[in-house]
């Protein structure tokens, strides 16, 4: 083993500028909530990367085992915290589709409705 080789260092890259704060990637370009790229409800449309893919409907097996996640899920969510199935998700500028099921906690949050 080679006692002088560099230490493993992991770190992120900076914002620019001595002095500025750092932020998430693309934060204050991101849509609201309910702006959609699909109807909720009244197509089975998804957009997974700016590409419209039809959600088709499972097949026993897989449903099966979408239902007892979602009831493991759903009894082991921690108070103030919801478990959803096939929730229609805003997950990019490019994505808007539901994944098989997710726990998200309850409420508005306040601090991303004051600065839309």
């Amino acid at each position: 083993m080679d006692e002088n080789r560099r230490a493993y260092s992991l770190k992120a890259p900076g914002p620019g500028g001595p002095g500025s704060s750092m932020r998430l990637p693309g934060r204050g370009s991101f849509p609201d909530v309910d702006d959609r790229l699909v109807v909720p409800e009244a197509t089975r449309d998804e957009i997974v990367n700016g590409r419209r893919v039809e959600a088709s409907p499972s097949e026993a097996p897989h449903a099966d085992q979408h239902s007892r996640l979602d009831y493991v899920l759903q009894a082991h969510a921690a108070p103030g915290y919801r478990a959803s199935c096939d929730l229609l998700t805003r997950h990019a500028i490019d994505s808007d589709f539901a994944s098989d099921v997710c726990v998200y906690k309850e409420g508005i949050d306040e601090v991303v409705v004051a600065e839309r």
